[in-house]
């Protein structure tokens, strides 16, 4: 991600922040540990407040694979969520 978006959870502020990612996607936001922290919540805000960006919930021991930055499939996932 060019940026990451921390999740209140993972944080001693409980608050959401964001700080310089790698780079490596561009428009493109992942709540991780979705279901197991129960983070929808962290999802609609996370689209509320970087509307331009594709954001999706993923579950721990997940992954996605993008192509051209568009969801291609599903890796060893049990869910994946796009809002």
């Amino acid at each position: 991600m060019e940026e990451s978006i921390l999740s209140p959870q993972d944080n001693d502020e409980q608050v959401m922040k964001h700080r310089d990612g790698l780079g490596l996607m561009v428009n493109t936001a992942l709540a991780v540990h979705y279901s197991e922290w129960g983070e929808e919540a962290h999802l609609l805000k996370m689209t509320n407040c970087f509307k331009k960006k594709n954001n999706y919930g993923i579950d721990e021991r997940t992954g996605i694979y993008m192509y051209k930055i568009t969801l291609f499939r599903q890796l060893k996932a049990l869910a994946a969520y796009m809002k």
